[in-house]
């Protein structure tokens, strides 16, 4: 009976922890999904009210209830994405004239990359 009991757990342990890898795996994925739910999170609660695709730098601003704005800058001819953000300390004086200023100098804003702003 022993025996028996001894061969079943040399079966059982190396599914035991395949089952630990599976665990810690499945936790890893949690976390990335995680942080990727975070940065998708800083976005929802703008909403878009603009957009000018017109050439080949397409604008698209977006405001928050509160009154904050952004600016997204998509430049199709380099491939670049940039931002520019109303809470900017080196546009203080734009952020507080309000979006509708902001919207109608975008072609003069500043834009930063999303690391940069938020």
């Amino acid at each position: 009976m022993t025996e028996e009991i001894g061969k079943k757990e040399e079966k059982i342990e190396p599914i035991i922890k395949k089952l630990e890898n599976f665990e810690i795996l499945l936790q890893e994925i949690k976390e990335i999904l995680e942080q990727s739910k975070e940065e998708n999170d800083i976005m929802n609660s703008y909403q878009q009210v603009d957009y000018d695709e017109a050439g080949t730098v397409k604008y698209y601003g977006f405001v928050k209830k509160s009154g904050e704005w952004l600016i997204k800058r998509n430049d199709t001819a380099n491939g670049t994405i940039r931002f520019a953000k109303s809470d900017e300390l080196w546009r203080k004086e734009e952020a507080e004239k309000g979006y509708v200023n902001a919207w109608t100098n975008r072609a003069n804003l500043t834009y930063f990359y999303f690391y940069e702003i938020f």
